[in-house]
């Protein structure tokens, strides 16, 4: 939540064999605000990318002192982001084994309203010695879009963090955080499911429905369905989709209307054999079978997540989700199939036989 972020820290007295977390937090809030910024209204100015603020703080003990530890970490001074400095660099230290901090203490030295931030910082085993570095905006040169370009700056302290030497600035030439940089938030519209009939007519679903009719692609304004995630049909004027707290609608050739699920879970794929046999999966093992008139659940034997499903026509389906699991459905049972040899979320899978099955992972 806004202005509640702490930096926790856990210590481990038996080599890692268990962990207790160290109070009070080493850092509270809001002194180590997020200062996050997402893209969206309100962020900071004059940036597209996204940085994490005080998610991704730096523990650095102390080589000569296992009493000694410093932290090193991105916050925004002031709240909102927006307002003055969007963010610092900072260091608190603790001559206890994490039992008390130091107040935080400013590493850069940035003049007001500029923003350092994505520090990274290492010690020295032989020394001790502590560098910092960050990303820094104080140049005030600008890209092409009018967004910042930014320089790296590294400080040292010869101290076990507690003064720091001048900064100095390593690069040349200031570099554009946004070449190569993707979206995060507000990124347009994703789609993520996509079918395609026989004559060439396709049916995408994502944020919102759209239709190919073989020349332009347009958005099905006929529909408020905006979460689609799996897409299927006969021919144009039958097709399924299915998405978010168990949605299911079908589209007749002229309007998409819902269909009842009787599951609140979100789903993910959706395939058949024909428009009285389909099968919709989804999260906690959830798998809903149509007959043409009616959804209803059925066992599938695992609670883990399903994200991929295919039916051939004999009415012999495959389901596939998290931890590696793979499902056959023949008869009117689902069953397990032996395992895959890995763990990984499978995400999809296709089959043109009942022995040629192929599964893909993220």
């Amino acid at each position: 939540q806004e202005g509640s972020s702490h930096i926790r820290m856990v210590r481990s007295e038996d080599g890692g064999l268990s962990f207790s977390q160290i109070q009070p937090h080493p850092s509270p809030a809001p002194q180590a605000y997020v200062g996050t910024n997402d893209q969206m209204a309100g962020g900071a100015p004059g940036t597209e990318f996204w940085w994490q603020g005080s998610f991704q703080p730096w523990i650095l003990p102390d080589p000569h002192d296992p009493a000694h530890l410093s932290i090193v970490f991105c916050a925004d001074p002031e709240i909102p982001i927006g307002v003055g400095d969007d963010a610092n660099v900072y260091i608190i230290n603790s001559n206890d084994f994490g039992q008390t901090w130091t107040p935080r203490q400013r590493v850069d030295t940035g003049p007001e309203g500029t923003f350092q931030i994505y520090p990274c910082a290492a010690v020295d085993p032989e020394h001790g010695t502590i560098t910092v570095t960050w990303m820094d905006n104080r140049g005030g040169m600008l890209n092409e879009n009018m967004n910042y370009l930014l320089d790296t700056y590294a400080a040292v302290s010869f101290d076990g963090g507690n003064t720091f030497q001048p900064e100095i600035r390593i690069n040349d030439v200031s570099f554009d955080p946004d070449q190569g940089s993707t979206c995060r938030f507000d990124c347009g519209v994703e789609y993520r499911a996509l079918w395609v009939a026989e004559n060439g007519v396709a049916f995408a679903g994502g944020d919102s429905l759209a239709f190919w009719d073989g020349q332009t692609w347009s958005r099905d304004n006929s529909t408020d369905f905006n979460n689609a995630n799996g897409i299927w049909g006969i021919d144009e004027n039958q097709v399924w989709a299915v998405g978010m707290w168990g949605r299911v609608d079908f589209f007749n050739g002229t309007t998409w209307d819902g269909i009842p699920s009787g599951v609140t879970n979100f789903l993910y794929g959706i395939s058949g054999s024909s428009a009285s046999d389909i099968y919709a999966v989804g999260t906690t093992g959830t798998i809903l079978h149509y007959d043409g008139h009616t959804l209803s659940a059925q066992v599938s034997g695992t609670s883990e997540n399903l994200w991929g499903i295919h039916v051939l026509n004999d009415g012999t389906s495959f389901a596939v989700g998290d931890a590696g699991t793979v499902l056959e459905k023949s008869e009117d049972t689902w069953q397990a199939l032996p395992s895959i040899g890995s763990d990984d979320m499978l995400f999809s899978c296709w089959a043109s036989a009942v022995d040629d099955l192929w599964v893909s992972s993220i």
